[in-house]
């Protein structure tokens, strides 16, 4: 997955995360498992661009 398509897919993800959390604080969230996923999802993808401007990646 290259940088540009890690960036687009990540402001994906906070904007969900945010309506989410909006979602949660009026009290109508059907699914309380996706903030989970959505939060871990955003730290692995930032994880890995950290990495990569590290040159820490392994080459996959």
């Amino acid at each position: 997955m290259s940088r540009e398509e890690r960036g687009r897919i990540l402001r994906e993800y906070r904007l969900e995360l945010i309506t989410l959390r909006h979602k949660a604080k009026v009290g109508t969230l059907t699914n309380s498992g996706r903030l989970r996923e959505l939060k871990r999802n955003i730290a692995r993808i930032l994880t890995i661009d950290r990495e990569e401007s590290r040159g820490e990646t392994s080459g996959d």
